[in-house]
């Protein structure tokens, strides 16, 4: 009871930590429209629930399964699609969660270094974007290779890394096609329009984003079928 209780209350404060770093960010960032509030908030409160619910599963009521010994399974018993389904979901979930929780890390390293390198270090506006955008891309790279998708292909760092710099770049097409179709196909110049152009380009490159790691850069690891299964195939 005591371990279960301290993980719980230490977990839910890194989750209100979390929340709160959205709404942080937009006083540095001059973001003052009441829908870049709404969007902090909310968003904060997503991550901070996602992280909550793969947390409490891995740290503080673990499943039994792992911690038990488990009966040998027959050599002809295999997994029915229920079972399939279901960790199909499990492991989906942890990607999501660890995926959205590299996201945050590397949002708040960009908007909080460019930030801070501009008006405390006194370097450029283009100098502060690209150093940090360069460290926050190095940490969600590590975070998604070694935590995210880990249990997923992996090939050499150079192959990796340069799928995943080019599948970013993809991505950032993708939000400046937004911000360019409602500005100047659309006309719409206002700062509402200007948000709401934002938050859409980042929500479909960031799908973009995990389905294409998913597809390209750490594909589903090969099967290998056991002896049993291969004799039967025969």
């Amino acid at each position: 009871m005591g371990r279960e209780t301290a993980l719980f209350f230490g977990v839910n404060g890194i989750g209100v930590a979390i929340s709160e770093v959205p709404v942080g960010l937009t006083y540095p960032l001059h973001l003052d429209s009441g829908l870049s509030y709404n969007i902090a908030v909310n968003g904060g409160i997503a991550l901070a629930t996602l992280f909550r619910y793969w947390s409490y599963k891995t740290w503080v009521w673990r499943d039994a399964s792992s911690t038990t010994t488990a009966r040998p399974a027959a050599a002809h018993r295999l997994p029915t699609p229920a079972g399939l389904l279901d960790a199909t979901f499990r492991q989906r979930g942890h990607e999501l969660a660890a995926f959205s929780i590299v996201g945050a890390a590397a949002f708040i390293v960009t908007a909080a270094g460019t930030v801070l390198l501009h008006s405390r270090a006194g370097a450029g506006p283009l100098t502060s974007s690209v150093i940090a955008t360069a460290t926050a891309t190095v940490l969600s790279y590590a975070g998604n290779r070694h935590w995210t998708f880990r249990h997923r292909q992996h090939g050499t760092v150079a192959r990796d890394g340069t799928l995943f710099l080019m599948l970013n770049t993809a991505g950032l097409a993708i939000q400046l096609v937004c911000l360019g179709v409602s500005t100047f196909v659309l006309g719409l110049h206002d700062k509402l329009p200007f948000d709401i152009a934002v938050v859409t380009g980042v929500a479909l490159a960031t799908l973009f984003r995990y389905w294409s790691y998913r597809t390209w850069v750490w594909k589903a690891p090969q099967t290998r079928m056991t002896p049993h299964a291969a004799n039967g195939a025969a």
